[in-house]
């Protein structure tokens, strides 16, 4: 959303969290310094805006959601050697599994968390 908004308005939005503070507080003191313009009122409102500030956050944590929901298992690689105990070949098993269900519901999964964070 922060690029949305920078790309629709060309203003920039910091995320902050409680009372502005630093960066932020430094970022309102230097627009305010000079003529109050529309543009700079919004670039104000923007930095002191908490609930768009929490929207912002909640956006990030459904992206991340949706994006889990979307991954699958990492494949499991796994090796054994037995070695006999009397004379004889030494028996190799190896095996690569891979979670199939995971394959077929990845998009399912996407799309539920899609929904849910609508």
């Amino acid at each position: 959303m922060a690029k949305t908004v920078e790309q629709r308005t060309g203003l920039h939005l910091q995320r902050q969290a409680g009372a502005p503070t630093g960066l932020v507080a430094d970022t309102i003191q230097e627009l305010l310094r000079d003529e109050l313009t529309a543009d700079r009122a919004v670039r104000i409102a923007l930095l002191k805006n908490r609930a768009l500030q929490g929207t912002l956050e909640h956006l990030g944590i459904a992206r991340a959601e949706v994006i889990q929901a979307s991954l699958i298992h990492n494949p499991v690689f796994s090796g054994h050697a037995r070695v006999p105990e009397e004379a004889g070949r030494t028996n190799l098993e190896l095996a690569l599994m891979e979670f199939v269900l995971d394959v077929l519901y990845a998009p399912l999964r996407a799309r539920v968390a899609k929904d849910r964070s609508a």
